[in-house]
């Protein structure tokens, strides 16, 4: 009889699930790193919205997370940018708006 597995955290099958179904796009990758990258409070706060010409939009759910998220800018961009690893995907630059100010 062969010897049985040992069972597996559903977080970690969920995260190889999650990194199958990213699309192999910019913002495929960001959205896989994003919750690595800032940490849980600001993922549950605000969420990667979409990349043109390497700006990353992020979608913040109040003014107050846009203007804190503004001054960590450097930060966080060092940091997604390490999380994804290749260059061709992480942003040069991120810009935060409020929700429904997506313009």
């Amino acid at each position: 009889m062969a010897p049985r597995k040992q069972p597996e955290r559903i977080g970690a099958s969920l995260d190889r699930l999650t990194a199958s179904l990213a699309p192999a796009t910019p913002l495929g990758s960001i959205q896989t790193a994003w919750r690595n990258a800032v940490g849980d409070r600001i993922a549950d706060r605000c969420i990667p919205g979409k990349v043109h010409e390497g700006v990353l939009t992020v979608v913040c759910e109040s003014s107050v997370w846009s203007q804190q998220l503004t001054l960590m800018q450097a930060d966080l961009l060092g940091r997604l940018r390490e999380e994804i690893g290749d260059p061709t995907h992480a942003p040069t630059e991120l810009r935060f708006v409020v929700t429904g100010d997506q313009a």
